[in-house]
């Protein structure tokens, strides 16, 4: 994998408890070396299950978590609003920025802490690195947002036109796999991959009105894809809310894009990557030869994270 060579075995922790300002509570797994010590701390955020939640997909979903922790690093994995077993409703976007803000003044307090803190993932994993990145607290010393970008709203919208194919086949994992204070199971994923669910889903976008489009696909409304329809594109209030890329002057965390170049995303963090440096940052990118969800990108990016993360979490200078 090009990593440097693991240094510890791992313990699992999970169900972890964050409360929110507002009651709700989010659960995480914890990644830890089990040899006494302190270490730095990662962060990732997601609306795809914990390891702990995803069944048999689970010790596969945890691969780049116990790399990670192999090497010296406590990891945390957060579920998101209103998935799996986490509290609250989900509403894409909408609560990462207070959601994030809150789990950093959390984590900040458990004893395993020792006040070195960097985030990392991909794609809506990236975004949520982006909602907490500007004016963050001094301990955030390093971020890897991977295959993802700070303004969300154009890879939905290209062209001021609606992407209805990525739109709808998002909401339907996202509904696929909506199981609100349970985990993954195996009939949700047959739910995304089958035949013909695939099948079935080529026929809605082929012939289904776009209004329709989302109750033909899964059943029922879509709440967040209706509102996408209705919001009227990126310069829309609701975009212009959850959107990040206005704030991108005031990250001073160091930063590492990691992009693909056939990602959907390319666009958009090649333009964040020229912002920062516009507004005097210096952040890193790396382009990889992948596509948004091709398999080798995750292990790229652990191997690109790894030598941030020992740079700017451990001091080594030297880092591969």
């Amino acid at each position: 994998l090009g990593l440097r060579p693991a240094e510890h075995s791992v313990a699992f922790e999970r169900d972890l408890r964050a409360t929110m300002p507002d009651g709700v509570t989010l659960l995480a797994d914890r990644f830890a070396p089990r040899a006494p010590g302190r270490y730095p701390t990662i962060l990732v955020r997601t609306p795809y299950g914990r390891p702990s939640e995803a069944g048999l997909y689970g010790p596969l979903g945890a691969l780049p978590y116990t790399l990670f922790a192999e090497r010296g690093y406590n990891v945390v994995v957060q579920g998101t609003r209103g998935r799996f077993r986490s509290g609250g409703e989900f509403e894409p976007f909408v609560n990462e920025a207070a959601d994030g803000r809150a789990t950093l003044e959390w984590m900040a307090g458990q004893p395993w802490f020792e006040g070195n803190l960097g985030m990392w993932g991909p794609s809506y994993l990236g975004y949520t690195q982006w909602a907490v990145a500007a004016d963050a607290p001094p301990f955030l010393k390093a971020i890897v947002p991977v295959v993802t970008a700070a303004r969300f709203s154009r890879p939905f919208y290209p062209g001021d036109g609606f992407a209805f194919e990525s739109s709808l086949r998002w909401a339907s994992i996202v509904r696929a796999t909506h199981r609100p204070g349970a985990n993954l199971d195996a009939t949700s994923l047959w739910a995304i991959v089958s035949p013909q669910r695939q099948a079935a889903l080529a026929a809605v976008l082929n012939t289904a009105a776009l209004p329709d489009a989302d109750t033909r696909a899964t059943g029922a409304p879509v709440a967040f894809y209706q509102r996408w329809l209705a919001d009227g594109g990126p310069d829309s209030a609701y975009w212009r809310t959850v959107d990040h890329h206005r704030s991108l002057g005031r990250v001073e965390v160091p930063t590492h894009l990691v992009a693909g170049w056939y990602d959907i995303f390319l666009h958009e963090q090649l333009a964040d990557y020229a912002a920062m440096l516009a507004a005097g940052r210096t952040p890193f990118l790396t382009v990889l030869p992948r596509h948004h969800n091709d398999p080798a990108l995750i292990t790229d990016a652990v191997r690109e994270g790894l030598w941030w993360f020992d740079a700017h979490l451990k001091g080594h200078t030297q880092a591969m």
